[in-house]
């Protein structure tokens, strides 16, 4: 199933892209990486890594953690969305997951189908459906906050607490009328650097937690996939692709993203090791943030707030 039957609101605007094309978001350390592998490892299946890395993709700083109501979405946010989901952006980083014998990976008429990796567009969100309708599935991966941060501190990627972007004030104000998160209040308690990324965790995830599945999102939980890889077979088949025929081998796999000094290298794969090595305070802060923004862990039944 292609996306040429895909509508939307303003059906005059709807993109049209050329394969079947499947769009994972998520928070940057909660396991995208791993879960888009397997959604990609059918034969003849292309992965586009990360497009909307703003350093590493030149133009992807229109979407990297930004927010646009689905009525005011810029145009070159648009046509750059477009293209990188179409596979028509010539980049060695976004093609770094494929094939590279004889430039395989820049033969468009070869994938069956694409799988999109990102971990910077949560928000743009309502402007996915609004250019392509609900014909593009969109899977988003969450992990616990706990599990994030101490990933983050780990391997020290300074983007994970920059919320310069994310928080900038002219978005602020529509994601606190948007999420109703006391985004000031959180904002004071994010002064440290587990703060500032449980905070990113926050405004990328509330919403989702409790509106995603109504409104065609496909939310997984890393947790739940890891403990019951035979789930993942079935989010292929609610998504209408093929899974590897090595999937069980292959979920037991790290991803190639995984950190050298990660204890997923040495240690057995354990959704909740991180509690064993994230510091008390960091902890009780995550938690702390938690209550304040009214979020359960995993969410409570129908995305209800505590």
């Amino acid at each position: 199933m292609y996306l040429e039957s895909s509508t939307s609101v303003r059906g005059n605007r709807t993109a049209v892209l050329s394969r079947k094309t499947v769009l994972v978001l998520g928070t940057g350390r909660s396991g995208t990486t791993w879960l888009a592998g397997l959604l990609s490892g059918a034969f003849r299946y292309r992965l586009l890594f990360e497009p909307f890395h703003p350093v590493k993709v030149p133009g992807a700083e229109v979407i990297a953690d930004r927010y646009y109501e689905p009525d005011a979405i810029p145009k070159e946010a648009r046509d750059f969305c477009v293209r990188a989901l179409d596979d028509r952006i010539a980049s060695d980083w976004i093609a770094c997951c494929s094939n590279r014998r004889l430039r395989m990976h820049r033969w468009r008429f070869w994938p069956r189908a694409r799988v999109c990796k990102s971990v910077r567009s949560n928000l743009f969100l309502p402007a996915y459906r609004e250019i392509f309708g609900d014909g593009l599935p969109i899977v988003v991966l969450v992990r616990h906050p706990g599990a994030v941060v101490e990933s983050f501190l780990r391997v020290r990627f300074p983007w994970g607490s920059d919320l310069s972007v994310l928080l900038e004030a002219s978005q602020r104000e529509l994601l606190e009328d948007r999420y109703g998160l006391p985004l000031a209040r959180l904002a004071r308690l994010a002064q440290s650097r587990a703060g500032a990324i449980t905070l990113r965790w926050i405004v990328e995830n509330a919403w989702l937690l409790a509106n995603g599945r109504e409104h065609g999102v496909h939310l997984e939980l890393y947790e739940e996939l890891v403990e019951h890889p035979d789930r993942v077979a079935a989010l292929c088949r609610r998504l209408d692709i093929q899974p590897p025929p090595d999937l069980d081998s292959r979920s037991r796999r790290l991803a190639w993203t995984t950190h050298s000094q990660s204890p997923l290298r040495t240690d057995s794969r354990s959704a909740d090791g991180w509690r064993d090595r994230l510091a008390a305070e960091d902890a009780a802060h995550i938690d702390a943030m938690l209550d304040l923004a009214e979020i359960a862990y995993p969410p409570l039944p129908g995305g209800e707030r505590r």
